[in-house]
């Protein structure tokens, strides 16, 4: 039987937070105290440029574990910015708590593993949407990849992204001015591949891969 969030959660001893849509969570350079399991709400990792933009890295979501890097003693400090992008409850976590419950439990050993091996499938993706030359191709990968990370099934080949995305954070998340995300999603909601109310996506799979022009993906989402 797959283990819920709420299984999850359980197994830690850790306090339950709460924290408001733009709340910061952790700073860059800081060493963080602990670490959090995510049981509602989307996390925004990003940096900051030197003239104040705003480049967002990646998400983490429900199910999630973050710094997962220094939750594991691979980094004493914290590369980045981390912020609530809409409220949040999470569970905190210590290095301890994770070594000792995995030690004690293979099956959350596998959840972590399968969670990370998915995530850097989907971090690939994001690398590929990054490398596209056009406005146009960068978003479509980007929307695959949050397809594939964040998507629900919801019938036939449609999927729901579930954060709230402004156009702000889709551009910042590509890279791109918010004026072009709004011209290239308007571009996207005629030809029928996406549409969206109060910043919630719902994107047609099979009309995303024609646009993107390679069905080589389909085999990565069930």
């Amino acid at each position: 039987m797959d283990m819920t969030i709420a299984d999850i959660a359980a197994k830690f001893p850790g306090t339950i937070r709460h924290f408001k849509a733009k709340a910061p969570i952790i700073y860059q350079g800081e060493i963080p105290r602990c670490g959090f399991f995510i049981k509602k709400g989307i996390v925004k990792v990003y940096n900051l440029h030197a003239n104040g933009n705003e480049q967002i890295l990646r998400f983490y979501g429900p199910g999630e574990f973050f710094p997962l890097p220094w939750l594991y003693g691979k980094v004493s400090t914290e590369f980045f910015y981390y912020e609530a992008v809409e409220n949040c409850e999470v569970v905190s976590i210590t290095k301890r708590d994770v070594e000792e419950v995995i030690k004690t439990d293979p099956e959350l050993e596998r959840y972590i593993m399968d969670s990370a091996l998915s995530d850097q499938t989907a971090l690939n993706l994001r690398i590929i949407s990054l490398e596209q030359p056009r406005a146009n191709e960068k978003l479509e990968y980007t929307l695959y990849y949050l397809l594939f990370r964040y998507g629900k099934h919801v019938g036939d080949e449609k999927y729901v992204i579930n954060m709230s995305l402004t156009h702000i954070t889709l551009a910042n998340l590509v890279g791109l001015t918010r004026e072009t995300i709004t011209t290239e999603m308007n571009r996207l909601r005629k030809k029928g591949i996406i549409t969206y109310t109060k910043k919630i996506y719902k994107v047609d799979r099979k009309k995303l891969e024609k646009a993107i022009g390679d069905d080589n993906f389909s085999e990565l989402i069930g």
